[in-house]
């Protein structure tokens, strides 16, 4: 763009399409989290299957014990972590935190429990007529909004998800030493 060219402000509808497609990028990054919390709970189980039934480490004594009570410590932890990488958010208060001054008054009509609470089974005419009244900005509105609460929550995910890579990796590491004491004890 040079000097002389002037930006001109986006109007409404361009300002929905940037701001949804803000949030559909989020969606995937969203999926991304809950893949690696998925395949972090599927490691550790691995881990603590592999630890008590395949080597069956209650019968081990001394170092190689501690090493893999170590582990088993560390891979519960990165188990409960990943699992929280992939617990739903069924409120926005969850999501976004209950002193957060603007969830009182934000209607969040893109977000499935607010939906599901608000409407409930029997209220799509309601949910229909409260979606009719809104004009392109508020629903550009409602699409930057998302794009905001979808931030959030992959930030909680992604923070989930290092605790859980780090517990693995340190985890793995007591198993290794667990095997070398018990194979040269």
């Amino acid at each position: 763009m040079d000097d002389n060219d002037q930006a001109k402000p986006m109007d409404d509808d361009d300002r929905l399409k940037l701001y949804s497609s803000y949030a559909e990028v989020g969606r995937k990054w969203t999926s991304v989290m809950d893949s690696k919390g998925t395949f972090f709970s599927a490691m550790n189980a691995g881990i603590l299957a592999f630890l008590w039934g395949s080597v069956k480490i209650k019968d081990w004594e001394g170092v190689a014990f501690a090493f893999g009570a170590a582990a088993t410590v560390c891979s519960l932890l990165a188990l409960i972590a990943a699992i929280l990488v992939i617990a739903p958010r069924e409120s926005l208060s969850i999501l976004v935190g209950k002193k957060s001054p603007w969830t009182a008054e934000y209607k969040p009509l893109s977000f499935y429990g607010y939906v599901a609470t608000k409407y409930g089974n029997d209220a799509l005419k309601d949910m229909v007529r409260d979606f009719r009244k809104l004009e392109t900005e508020a629903f550009a509105y409602e699409a930057l909004e998302q794009h905001h609460s979808i931030s959030q929550v992959i930030q909680r995910k992604s923070n989930w998800v290092f605790r859980s890579a780090a517990l693995t990796f340190i985890s793995l590491s007591f198993v290794v030493g667990a095997l070398i004491a018990w194979i040269w004890p």
